[in-house]
């Protein structure tokens, strides 16, 4: 069953990063055809080759590494996904060799895929790194390798040229406001001109979180009946080009 990602059923009382969080890959803005078309060649089945996403704090690395499975198999479950956490807090070189004990094994889905996913994998240090390098080699057929990171100079040059790159990168204004506005309608309030809503989506400098942070409080002065000193917040929140002042009436 295909959910829908403005769910009315989530408590109101959720941030909008987590109410609004997408629930399939279609629902991801990606910053770009280019990126676009690559994660499609994945859903297609044309390629399994080890993906490398890289790119700024809150661009959506982690939102596909978790989505695009589902993308490629309908009935993908979390058993067959490993997630190794390079954050430092745990022993990563036993997490890493959990991979011996998870990619040879059969998938419980209908095309076999079993995913390992390697967040944050700058972390790793440089001998897990040039170890991990072989696990790959070695497991790439019976498992997609899918790693994220926020400094790509800083992993293995031999793990970069194993992988095809994607660099996730902010996602242009424009290619924000289907989803705002989609957003805004289910919040029951006023939608915005789109000079408003991209002047909001450029502020936030591509960082998915605050993004939807600001458009949270914007919903709630959007509401009816919110009181006419709320006006200034709102024009603090919506920042306009030019200085142009937000009009009450509007």
């Amino acid at each position: 069953m295909n959910l829908d990602p403005l769910n009315i059923l989530d408590p109101v009382n959720l941030a909008f990063e987590q109410r609004y969080r997408p629930r399939t890959l279609e629902e991801v803005v990606l910053p770009d055809d280019h990126v676009a078309r690559k994660l499609q060649s994945y859903v297609a089945g044309q390629t399994r080759r080890p993906l490398l996403l890289y790119g700024p704090y809150g661009t959506g690395k982690s939102t596909i590494a978790d989505l695009l499975p589902h993308a490629m198999v309908a009935d993908f479950q979390e058993g067959d996904r490993l997630r190794i956490k390079a954050d430092g807090r745990k022993n990563v070189a036993e997490r890493i060799a959990a991979i011996e004990r998870f990619a040879p094994y059969v998938a419980f889905n209908a095309v076999c895929l079993r995913v390992v996913v390697v967040d944050e994998a700058d972390n790793l240090t440089k001998e897990i790194q040039r170890s991990l390098k072989a696990h790959v080699d070695h497991y790439m057929r019976s498992a997609l390798f899918i790693f994220t990171t926020n400094r790509f100079q800083e992993l293995d040059e031999g793990l970069r040229s194993r992988s095809t790159c994607l660099y996730i990168g902010p996602a242009r204004a424009e290619r924000w406001l289907p989803r705002m506005k989609k957003i805004l309608r289910r919040e029951g309030g006023a939608v915005p001109p789109d000079v408003r809503l991209l002047a909001l989506a450029q502020a936030a400098k591509g960082d998915v979180r605050k993004l939807l942070e600001d458009l949270q409080d914007l919903a709630s002065l959007l509401r009816p009946g919110r009181a006419a000193g709320q006006v200034s917040r709102e024009a603090a929140i919506v920042p306009f080009p030019g200085g142009e002042e937000p009009n009450p009436a509007a």
